[in-house]
């Protein structure tokens, strides 16, 4: 499985409610405001990963695309594929696969399978970067959430 996770930590939770409740006893504002807008920031970004990784899977059969997945906790969330996405993802060192795992996409691609696993064995395959770009794309997006998560927080504060 290849994945993303994005957590919220508990001990920093914590931390961080100890810190707010002494503020709230100072203020009378309670500590949970930032909860609902933490959540929300991890729930908009695993999503923003999730359509970026859509769009940038390499589609064969699309069984790869149709593995991403956005799996939601009380910690925080994760987006991952499957096996094989990591692979494609970052390429791979020359190795001799099976070439039973080749004949289905060498055959829908009219190439010999045993050929396409020699060319593997001298070459490796090549990276496409599909998942990682999808992150630095999501990414390029973080200051306008964080602003956003930012100023939910500010207006439950007040």
């Amino acid at each position: 499985m290849f994945r993303l996770d994005m957590t919220w930590d508990p001990a920093d939770e914590a931390h961080l409610r100890r810190l707010l409740a002494k503020q709230s006893a100072r203020t009378g504002r309670l500590p949970h405001v930032i909860a609902d807008p933490v959540d929300a920031f991890i729930w908009d970004f695993g999503h923003s990963v999730l359509d970026h990784a859509h769009d940038r899977a390499p589609v064969d059969t699309g069984r790869m695309r149709g593995s991403l997945r956005f799996d939601w906790g009380p910690w925080g969330g994760s987006v991952s594929a499957r096996k094989p996405g990591a692979w494609v993802d970052q390429g791979t060192k020359p190795h001799w696969p099976p070439v039973s795992a080749l004949r289905g996409w060498a055959q829908r691609h009219n190439i010999d399978p045993f050929l396409v696993a020699r060319k593997i064995a001298r070459e490796g395959t090549q990276r496409t970067g599909w998942f990682t770009d999808a992150i630095a794309d999501a990414e390029r997006e973080l200051p306008r959430r964080l602003r956003r998560c930012t100023a939910d927080i500010q207006a439950r504060w007040t």
